[in-house]
């Protein structure tokens, strides 16, 4: 449905670039935690720029009130993977904030400034075909303030990013503009330095039967059982890619055995 492609590609597309610039192993997420109908929508993205995202309900279709609508009130939980100086694991450190608009590029450009002190502006956006209901476009950019920054390069930035917030990101893409001419236009009069690796976020998804296991491990085993004699089989859906694993009878009990006696990590 056009709400949930957009306010998933609104999400993921935000992501990606807060992410840009982690070590290739470390993630941004987001979880948005609204009461509206579109029943929380989540994303995330490593460092890579490897991102994945899916939302509640995607079912919902309430386009004319737009994605605020579809997010409504609620928080906005953000939990970052980070890799400190002598540690082998990755830290987790995770945050709540209020969601001030359900625009969702707009709410997490505010956790970045509130919580993270790091001023700048971030827009993302979604366009769907209406001919087709497939999306057409997802464009989005980002500019943040580096500490001790002077004040008239702050003030060149403001009126820059005011002048970009009249011009769709979408559009942009979608007149042929290529991620350099949108940064010449963001960074008008700055002298910007281009030269960079121009690198393509991807979609990737973690899950595996693996990961399933471990879920089945959690679960009380009479329930497991109860299941298993319910049913021919135990299916589990990723909301990620939509891949179904199914499970028969004999799979499950031998993992558990295995489980027992101590040969499964």
């Amino acid at each position: 449905r056009p709400l949930a492609a957009t306010a998933l590609g609104r999400a993921v597309a935000a992501t990606v670039l807060v992410a840009d610039g982690l070590e290739q192993e470390e993630t941004f997420q987001v979880r948005f935690v609204g009461d509206g109908p579109l029943r929380g929508v989540f994303a995330v993205s490593t460092g890579a720029l490897e991102a994945r995202g899916y939302v509640g309900n995607p079912q919902v279709d309430l386009s004319p009130q737009g994605v605020a609508a579809g997010v409504g009130r609620g928080q906005l939980q953000v939990v970052r993977l980070k890799a400190l100086p002598g540690e082998e694991d990755l830290s987790t450190y995770s945050s709540v904030v209020e969601i001030k608009s359900g625009e969702i590029a707009e709410d997490i450009n505010f956790y970045v400034a509130t919580s993270e002190q790091r001023e700048g502006a971030l827009s993302a956006g979604v366009t769907v075909d209406d001919a087709t209901g497939l999306v057409d476009a997802c464009a989005g950019w980002r500019a943040e303030l580096l500490p001790g920054a002077p004040q008239d390069v702050a003030d060149h930035l403001i009126r820059n990013v005011q002048a970009m917030m009249r011009t769709s990101s979408t559009d942009l893409i979608k007149a042929g503009n290529t991620c350099e001419a949108v940064l010449n236009v963001l960074l008008d009069g700055m002298q910007p330095d281009l030269a960079f690796d121009v690198k393509e976020p991807a979609f990737k998804c973690s899950c595996g039967i693996d990961r399933v296991y471990r879920v089945l491990a959690l679960l009380p085993r009479a329930e497991v059982e109860k299941t298993l004699e319910e049913n021919e089989k135990i299916e589990a859906k990723c909301e990620f890619c939509a891949r179904v694993y199914a499970l028969g009878p004999d799979e499950i009990r031998n993992h558990f055995a295995k489980l027992d006696e101590g040969d499964v990590g």
